[in-house]
């Protein structure tokens, strides 16, 4: 039986030498391992913008009562802020949420402290607090756990970035509940992520480095 065995397995082996010796099956190998490779990144970017989409709020009213503090990231553009702040002063009119974080991402110089607090007019101005030392979700998020040492919250921003950011910072262990108004986005020129934007984020939270193209 020992050699009977042996027989079938020394004759498999040589199939298989044969095989992979054939241009055609090398082909395949190579066209799996080429799929695997592209694939997989964009299975990951589906999951994470179905699932955190699903999440997504549009209402003050669904902030969850354990959460008191929001953190709004925007662009510069005066029209976006305002229609976030917006936001942030009926969230707090409903003492939903009693602080807040606005992150500015690039370049915002063009806008004071004082113009943006302007447009919080119904909130404390002691209790906001204006970073512009972050360009992206992630650095958003970063600052958020290790600078201000906050552990939950509710970001507020507009669809592509509120996903990115859920997904960012709660990978980083803090819980975030993420709000998107119910607005025409391109009536704001809102400016919507790449898939690029996507694989960063996800390579920059699970391996620590971003994607150079």
């Amino acid at each position: 039986m020992i050699g009977v065995e042996q027989r079938k397995f020394q004759t498999r082996v040589i199939i298989l030498k044969n095989k992979i010796q054939q241009p055609k099956f090398i082909f395949k190998v190579i066209l799996t391992i080429f799929l695997i490779v592209v694939g997989l990144p964009f299975v990951l970017y589906l999951i994470i913008y179905t699932g955190y989409s699903q999440k997504l709020i549009n209402s003050t009213d669904q902030i969850r009562d354990e959460i008191s503090t929001g953190v709004l990231i925007s662009d510069s553009n005066k029209d976006n802020i305002k229609t976030l702040t917006d936001s942030v002063k009926e969230a707090f009119q409903k003492r939903k949420i009693s602080l807040i974080y606005i992150y500015l991402l690039g370049d915002s110089q063009s806008l004071s402290d004082d113009s943006i607090k302007a447009l919080l007019d119904k909130v404390p101005s002691d209790e906001i607090k204006i970073d512009r030392t972050t360009e992206s979700p992630y650095e958003v998020c970063d600052s958020a756990k290790n600078v201000y040492n906050l552990s939950k919250f509710v970001t507020l921003s507009f669809k592509d970035i509120a996903i990115r950011a859920s997904y960012i910072c709660n990978n980083l262990g803090m819980f975030t509940q993420s709000y998107s108004p119910k607005i025409n986005e391109k009536s704001l020129n809102v400016t919507e992520s790449s898939f690029k934007d996507y694989l960063n984020d996800i390579n920059k939270t699970l391996l620590g480095v971003s994607f150079k193209f």
